[in-house]
């Protein structure tokens, strides 16, 4: 799975964002997104400090086409998921990003958390084909 965005994804309207720690989830992840068939490209971040760049880079190019459904783990390493959410909440490109967090947490004040930044589902890991085309809506 790419770490990194190929230089022709700035031009694609969607990009699915996975930031993900785990690499078996990660791998569970795309194997799923290929069971899809979207044609979405899929980049990957291994944690909320690798997402903030990749998100400021695609957004420096001002490419107003563009937009991230991001797969935001909690759990992570060097920045967490609400970390990540805290540092964008702001971002003037925020509105361009459908997130959706993919947490193994059933915590309530995670879920709770969660609601106050606003992103579009809360689901709980492993995720499934099925679940995974639903949410990109291809």
């Amino acid at each position: 799975m790419p770490s990194e965005m190929p230089s022709g994804s700035l031009q694609l309207k969607n990009t699915v964002l996975l930031v993900e720690d785990n690499e078996l989830d990660a791998e569970l992840f795309q194997f799923h997104h290929q069971r899809t068939g979207t044609p979405l490209p899929i980049i990957r971040a291994e944690h909320g400090e690798h997402a903030l760049k990749l998100l400021e880079n695609a957004f420096s190019n001002s490419n107003e086409d563009i937009h991230f459904i991001v797969f935001l783990d909690l759990n992570m390493p060097r920045m967490n998921g609400f970390e990540l959410l805290e540092s964008i909440k702001n971002a003037p490109w925020r509105s361009k990003l459908t997130v959706h967090i993919l947490t193994t947490s059933t915590y309530s004040n995670d879920i709770a958390l969660a609601e106050q930044y606003q992103v579009q589902s809360y689901q709980v890991k492993p995720i499934t084909a099925e679940l995974l085309q639903k949410i990109i809506k291809l």
